[in-house]
């Protein structure tokens, strides 16, 4: 009984350590990771090489959730057939309602420290981050190529110069703070 509840707790914790993850490489930016570089931070550059490559974090860090998800779920159902007593049906909506509950809290608190605490909690997730996007490289080119496979490859060409990066917003910005351009 026991490591049932030592194995839900497990799951849970890897969700929030997920939510929290994404929550932070979503929201920090290039220049901040460029900055904190030439501040000689030395995390700094496993968050630049995430921030470069979004789609392999985001998808490998899908598959952890999904994953911690299904865990949690097989955990409070083996936790509910052991509670279950004359009730089975009723321990188990108890239990599941309790997991759900449990579940989206840890993940919006999760979320909402990350975000007060931004720059430290990416320095300190990033280079985990890193690592298991590349223990899980193999599985999101595999689903990437499944993806292109059944769906194919969009047809539709975007321009690499549509969007500014954080250089070019930074001299549109810096060009209209010069009074003789406007």
């Amino acid at each position: 009984m026991l490591a049932l509840g030592l194995g839900l707790a497990l799951a849970i914790l890897v969700i929030a350590w997920a939510a929290a993850a994404e929550a932070v490489l979503v929201t920090l930016s290039r220049s901040n990771a460029r900055r904190l570089i030439g501040g000689g931070v030395s995390r700094a550059k496993a968050l630049q090489a995430l921030l470069d490559d979004p789609p392999r974090f985001l998808a490998a860090l899908t598959i952890v959730k999904t994953a911690a998800y299904a865990a949690a779920a097989g955990w409070a159902t083996l936790l509910t057939q052991r509670w279950g007593g004359r009730w089975p049906i009723g321990a188990l909506i108890v239990a599941w309602a309790m997991v759900i509950l449990i579940i989206l809290c840890v993940q919006a608190m999760a979320r909402a420290v990350a975000m007060r605490h931004l720059e430290s909690t990416a320095l300190r997730l990033g280079p985990w981050v890193r690592r298991v996007s590349g223990l899980l490289s193999p599985l999101t080119r595999f689903l990437t190529s499944l993806e292109h496979a059944f769906l194919g490859r969009s047809q539709v060409m975007v321009p690499d110069d549509v969007f500014l990066s954080d250089d070019g917003l930074r001299l549109l910005i810096q060009a209209c703070e010069d009074p003789g351009i406007i």
